[in-house]
């Protein structure tokens, strides 16, 4: 079985680095380029983890 973890970062070569570790390992990572993509991948399927970049622009989960 494969795992799935979703990666959200704005940083997409953060997500590259993350994905070839993941990958060599049998988990298909996938990539949320904000908050709103997402929470649009999260109702679309299952994933077994998601990697949640705290400090994005406009999606912060940190207060001010």
């Amino acid at each position: 079985m494969t795992v799935r973890a979703l990666i959200v970062d704005d940083d997409h070569r953060l997500f590259e680095l993350l994905s070839d570790y993941f990958g060599q390992n049998d988990v298909k990572a996938n990539w949320a380029k904000d908050g709103a993509t997402a929470l649009t991948q999260l109702a679309q399927g299952a994933f077994d983890a998601v990697l949640l970049d705290v400090m994005m622009p406009a999606w912060t989960v940190l207060p001010p």
